[in-house]
């Protein structure tokens, strides 16, 4: 019965499990290459999602950088001039 099953998939999908298993991905160093390539993509991906979040969450949590948005929400162009002689 599994056979029947095995040779019904195989019909419909086109190979057969042993077929993947024959499978080289890494089998020179073009795809090598490619694959350090994209996983260096995904990481930095990653790594700025995190850190977005990161900042974003500490922000909420962290008493001081509170106070300083709201102190330059009240003194408006006050703080901008005081930011801009500091840098």
């Amino acid at each position: 019965m599994s056979s029947n099953i095995q040779q019904q998939v195989e019909d419909v999908v086109g190979f057969s499990i042993d077929d993947i298993a024959k499978i080289e991905p890494f089998k020179d160093n073009y795809s090598i290459a490619w694959f350090v390539i994209f996983m260096a993509f995904i990481g930095t991906v990653a790594f700025l999602m995190a850190w977005a979040f990161l900042y974003s969450f500490l922000e909420c949590l962290c008493c001081c950088c509170g106070r300083r948005k709201k102190n330059r929400i009240k003194n408006g162009e006050e703080e901008i001039e005081l930011d801009r002689k500091r840098h």
